[in-house]
C-alpha cells in the first residue's frame, strides 16, 4: 500500500492551509492493521533489521513507509496548532473520529529471543534467551495522536462546546481498562490539560475520575491498572485542596468508601505514594478526619509483605502531619499493635519499617500520653526484635529505642510480667 505525500502545510498558499490541514486529518482516519505486517518479520530480526537486510516483502515496507510519514504528518500538525486561531467543526469532528478510530484498540507486541551472540551488545538490559521487544510501529503511531490531541487541548483551540459529557466519560472511563500501560497513563495525564481548559466540564470530568476510582476497589475491577490508578489519585491530591471547608457529604463518603478501602487491594504498594498524599490533604483540610483515617488504615489486615511495608511508610508520613492528642486511644492502640506485629514478624524489611516507626519521636510521645496501652505491648516486640532477630542490625537498632521506653516509664516490671505469662500460656 502506497500513498502520495501531501505537501507541508507551510508551503501551501495561506488561502488553501485550511483544506490542507483537513486533508492531513482525513489521511490519518485511515486504520491500519499492525498485524498483518508483524506476522512477517522473523523470531530474531527487530523491525529495523528487517528493514536493511531486504527479508519483507515490498508490501510490508511500503506499509511500514506508510506508517512512518502517517506520524510525520501528525507531527507537522503539532508543528502547526500552535499557529491556529481555531479549529473548525469540521476540523474538530474528523479529530474525534481519528480518536475513537485509533486508541483503546489491541496492538499487537512482537517479541525476539535474544541468542547469546546478539546479547553481547546489550547485556546490561538482556540476558541470553530474554524475550526482547521489536520497534513498535503500533506505538509509535499513537503516541503521535496523543501527542497530537494533547498539544490541540494545551493551545486552547477546543472550545466547551467542542467537548460534550459523553466523551469525557468514554475517554477516561476507557483508559484505565487499556490493554497497554502506557495509553492508560497517557491519558491519565491528560486530566490536569482538561481540568484547566475545560471548567464547565469539571464537574463531569470529577464524576467520571470518582467512579473509576470507586470501581476500582470492587473485587471484579481490580484488574485496571495500576500506574492508571496512581495518575487518577495524583489528579485528585491536586483538587482536593481547591474543595471548600467544611468539606460538602460526598467528599468525606469519598474518603470513606474508596481511599481507604484502597489500602486492602492487592496491588496497593504501587500507587501506595499518592493515596497517602490524598490523605494527607484531607487531613490538612479537615483535622477531625484524622481518627476515621487512622482507624481504617489499621483495621486492614495487608497479608504480603510489601503491603505491610508501604502501609508502615504511610502511617509514618500521616502521623507527621498529625498531632498525638488527635489521634485517640484507641486508634493509639492499633498503631501500637500494628507497629508490635511487624517487629515480631520474620520479614526483616517490614521490621525494619516498625524500628523506623517506633523511633519516630512523633510515636515516642505518643507512647508517653498512652503509656498503659503501649508500654507492655512495646517493650515486649522489641526485646522480641533483639533476641531473636535473624538481621544484624536489627537488635541495635531495638535497643536504642528500649532505652527510651524505659525513660518514658521506669515501673513497668508488673506489666511485662502480665504480658510474658499471656505469652506463655498462648505457646503452651
Amino acid at each position: 500500500m502506497t500513498e502520495e505525500n501531501l505537501p507541508r502545510i507551510r508551503d501551501v498558499p495561506v488561502e488553501n492551509r485550511g483544506d490542507a490541514f483537513l486533508n492531513k486529518l482525513r489521511r490519518c482516519l485511515e486504520i491500519v492493521d499492525f498485524k498483518r505486517f508483524i506476522e512477517h518479520f522473523k523470531v530474531k530480526q527487530s523491525l529495523f533489521d528487517v528493514r536493511q537486510s531486504g527479508v519483507a516483502s515490498a508490501e510490508i515496507l511500503d506499509m511500514i513507509e506508510t506508517i512512518f510519514e502517517r506520524d510525520d504528518i501528525l507531527k507537522e500538525l503539532s508543528d502547526y496548532v500552535p499557529t491556529l486561531e481555531s479549529l473548525s467543526e469540521d476540523a474538530v469532528c474528523i479529530i474525534r473520529k481519528i480518536l475513537r478510530a485509533n486508541i483503546f484498540r489491541p496492538f499487537p507486541s512482537p517479541t525476539a529471543v535474544v541468542s547469546e551472540e546478539e546479547n553481547e551488545s546489550s547485556m546490561e538490559f538482556y540476558g541470553p534467551g530474554d524475550k526482547r521487544p521489536l520497534v513498535e510501529g503500533s506505538w509509535v503511531h499513537l503516541q503521535c495522536i496523543y501527542e497530537f490531541f494533547q498539544k490541540i487541548v494545551d493551545a486552547g483551540l477546543l472550545r466547551d462546546d467542542h467537548i460534550d459529557d459523553s466523551f469525557i466519560t468514554w475517554f477516561f472511563n476507557t483508559a484505565v481498562e487499556a490493554d497497554d500501560s502506557r495509553e492508560a497513563c497517557f491519558v491519565a495525564d491528560l486530566l490536569p490539560s482538561f481540568w484547566a481548559k475545560f471548567p464547565q466540564k469539571q464537574l463531569a470530568i470529577w464524576r467520571t475520575v470518582r467512579s473509576n476510582l470507586s470501581r476500582f476497589v470492587c473485587p471484579d475491577r481490580q484488574s485496571y491498572i495500576p500506574s492508571a490508578v496512581s495518575s487518577l489519585l495524583r489528579f485528585v491530591s491536586d483538587r482536593i485542596p481547591e474543595w471548600s471547608v467544611p468539606l460538602q457529604e460526598e467528599h468525606t463518603h469519598f474518603l470513606r468508601l474508596v481511599l481507604i478501602p484502597m489500602h486492602k487491594i492487592k496491588s496497593y504498594p504501587y500507587f501506595s505514594h499518592w493515596l497517602q498524599m490524598c490523605l494527607v490533604r484531607f487531613m490538612e483540610k479537615d483535622s477531625s478526619l484524622v481518627n476515621l483515617i487512622f482507624e481504617g488504615i489499621l483495621s486492614g489486615d495487608p497479608t504480603p509483605s510489601t503491603s505491610e511495608s508501604c502501609l508502615l511508610d504511610e502511617l509514618k508520613y500521616l502521623m507527621k502531619f498529625s498531632t498525638i492528642k488527635e489521634i485517640n486511644q484507641p486508634n493509639a492502640q492499633l498503631l501500637f499493635r500494628r507497629t508490635a506485629n511487624g517487629l515480631r514478624g520474620s520479614d526483616v524489611k517490614v521490621a525494619k519499617k516498625a524500628l523506623d516507626i517506633a523511633s519516630f519521636n512523633r510515636f515516642l510521645e505518643l507512647a508517653k500520653l498512652h503509656k498503659e496501652a503501649s508500654i507492655p505491648v512495646m517493650i515486649l516486640a522489641l526485646q522480641n526484635a533483639v533476641n531473636y532477630s535473624r538481621n544484624s542490625s536489627v537488635p541495635i537498632i531495638a535497643k536504642h529505642i528500649l532505652k527510651k521506653l524505659y525513660d518514658v516509664e521506669k515501673d513497668v516490671s508488673w506489666k511485662l510480667e502480665d504480658e510474658e505469662k499471656k505469652t506463655k500460656r498462648t505457646r503452651i
